[in-house]
């Protein structure tokens, strides 16, 4: 997706919070993306692979890897979410904290191929890296703290399947 499509992220901006319903199956990348935006130059929501399950982790600004401190399974639904406010960085997962940490870094930058992509991460060559293998439902990006209304949704039927909500 273009940059340019999303207007409050084609410019540098002082937090972001994503939230994104992952159902991760075994595949050959050691870190699944989930939403990149360059973890070169801005954004970078993805996992690690680990013996049993994947850990959430991000980097902002080209820095980190921060990392949740708790994992999520494989071939099962989870809720993840982060929060960057230009200080700190916090994890969610189910909506239950999953670690904050200092993250004193300023405003997200913006990416300047301008790229945003989900399920892989935009790098300079042109290419789309660290694929996801797996399913993936219900992004939400927000620029502002989201209202608890809009936080973790209820699964829809216990099926595991997160539930189909409007976004008004």
């Amino acid at each position: 997706t273009p940059l340019s499509a999303l207007p409050a992220l084609a410019r540098e901006i002082d937090d972001i919070h994503v939230e994104i319903w992952v159902a991760p199956v075994e595949g050959p990348e050691q870190f699944p993306t989930l939403i990149g935006s360059s973890y070169e130059h801005s954004f970078w929501l993805g996992l690690a692979r680990e013996p049993n399950g994947y850990r959430p982790r991000c980097w902002i600004n080209h820095r980190g890897p921060y990392q949740a401190s708790v994992r999520i399974p494989a071939r099962s639904w989870s809720c993840v979410r982060v929060s960057y406010d230009g200080t700190q960085l916090s994890f969610f997962v189910n909506g239950i904290p999953a670690g904050t940490a200092p993250a004193n870094h300023g405003p997200l930058r913006r990416n300047p191929r301008g790229t945003l992509c989900i399920g892989a991460d935009p790098q300079r060559t042109g290419s789309a890296d660290y694929p996801f293998s797996g399913f993936l439902t219900d992004l939400r990006i927000w620029h502002h703290v989201p209202i608890p209304e809009r936080i973790l949704l209820p699964l829809a039927d216990g099926s595991g399947a997160p539930a189909p909500v409007p976004l008004i």
